[in-house]
């Protein structure tokens, strides 16, 4: 189960890189790369590099300068993973991170399916997750499979921050209970404490 619930968290939000003209895309790479989930969040946990499959989370956003994601964290039945986008200017960013926030993730999954275990249903709602950043959102996307004979329920929940001309987005798997909204609030409060400082 442990698998499937990171094999589900990988289908919604990892993918690819690309890159736009613009500003210091040098500068503004090494910001995105600060910004993700690093080793020294989750100290205790087990890291694996991100999957680079066909994904529900599109990685590219118009006008980016800089992409960046994180490895994949794991404990456990519990995974986590996050990514970072650095635009030219804060419209561009708001433009990007109101995309991220539209998309129906339940309905894709739910098209797309998942390696080694049927989708018996989906559904997505927002959440209320601690406010940070300039704009953000919480989405859980809610996942009832079966395994083997085994039905169990995966919960995804994504979790969307711009500040200034960054923004990010976090994904936390868990299953049989959502992952829980303190240990969410803290890496998504340090993450956003990265976008607030950009490299000089």
């Amino acid at each position: 189960m442990r698998f499937l619930a990171i094999a589900i968290g990988c289908a919604l939000v990892l993918s690819g890189t690309a890159a736009a003209g613009g500003v210091d895309r040098v500068k503004d790479g090494r910001w995105a790369r600060a910004i993700v989930v690093r080793h020294e969040d989750l100290p205790t946990w087990k890291t694996e590099p991100p999957s680079s499959g066909k994904t529900c989370l599109p990685a590219h956003l118009d006008g980016q300068t800089a992409f960046a994601r994180s490895q994949q964290f794991s404990s456990s039945a519990q995974s986590v993973t996050a990514r970072a986008w650095v635009f030219p200017e804060e419209q561009h960013a708001t433009t990007g991170f109101r995309r991220l926030v539209a998309l129906d993730y339940a309905r894709c999954l739910a098209r797309e399916g998942v390696i080694g275990a049927r989708i018996l249903g989906t559904k997505q709602k927002r959440f209320g997750v601690a406010t940070t950043g300039d704009r953000f959102r919480g989405i859980r996307v809610t996942v009832r499979v079966v395994q083997s004979g085994i039905r169990f329920t995966v919960f995804v929940d994504l979790v969307f921050v711009r500040h200034g001309r960054a923004v990010a987005d976090a994904a936390f798997t868990s299953t049989g209970v959502p992952f829980g909204e303190a240990a969410e609030t803290a890496t998504i409060g340090r993450m956003s404490a990265r976008m607030s400082r950009p490299p000089t």
